[in-house]
């Protein structure tokens, strides 16, 4: 089963902890969260650096 980033932060949005992640998808590491956290995290800086003309429709 392949588990995306998004899958991840959903969880992690809907109140799932790590170890609750982790017990029910055990290939993935806590090491693997964190990094779908930071990826959320530098993908929400580079949106919040882009110029405003760029983020309207």
């Amino acid at each position: 089963m392949r588990i995306t980033v998004y899958d991840v932060l959903g969880w992690l949005a809907a109140g799932m902890s790590t170890a609750e992640i982790i017990d029910d998808f055990p290939e993935l590491t806590e090491a693997d969260i964190r990094a779908c956290l930071e990826f959320a995290a530098d993908t929400a800086c580079a949106i919040a650096q882009m110029p405003q003309s760029i983020l309207r429709y």
